[in-house]
């Protein structure tokens, strides 16, 4: 499974690459962008709260909702609500197009973040993502690290690289 480090570079780089490709600027800062990157990690916060007052909510376990493309969808709601409220109902308010930014950037992160768990996550501790939840409990997972002899122990050396490539950027812009 990637490291936190990995999920905030590896998405502010994608970021950047769509601007690129489509020449147009994302009115995103990287802070922004490095909270969507992480925001299916809340899981671990949550459970730790939780855990204090002695609450089990087997759904928001590690790996469990909200690293799933179900949660994404959730996030993408409010930009759907706001969409049809300005297009069908006439509402004018400055400051939607922001909201519908926010949240479109924030499931874009945690897409990316589920697609990297998925991709990268192939340890025996890993059970995957469940990607049909809430139509089944079932867990899938890539099997491109063992197939490529990638060893998890080597996922340090991956964040190491990603901060490399951005280090490159940063100086090539």
């Amino acid at each position: 499974m990637p490291y936190a480090v990995a999920h905030v570079l590896a998405t502010i780089l994608l970021f950047k690459a769509i601007e690129k490709i489509f020449n147009k600027r994302l009115t995103a800062s990287k802070f922004l962008i490095g909270i969507a990157a992480l925001l299916p990690d809340i899981d671990i916060l949550l459970n730790f709260f939780l855990q204090i007052v002695d609450w089990t909510i087997p759904i928001l376990g590690h790996r469990m909702l909200t690293h799933t493309p179900f949660f994404a969808l959730l996030l993408l709601l409010p930009i759907t609500i706001f969409y049809f409220l300005m297009k069908y109902a006439g509402v004018r308010v400055a400051w939607v197009k922001s909201f519908k930014v926010l949240f479109l950037i924030l499931a874009m992160g945690a897409v990316f973040h589920i697609a990297l768990d998925f991709t990268l996550g192939d340890s025996v501790d890993d059970p995957g993502i469940m990607f049909l939840w809430p139509f089944s409990d079932d867990f899938f997972k890539s099997s491109l690290t063992s197939k490529l002899a990638i060893p998890n122990a080597s996922l340090p050396s991956f964040d190491a690289l990603l901060i490399l490539v951005y280090l490159f950027y940063l100086d090539k812009k």
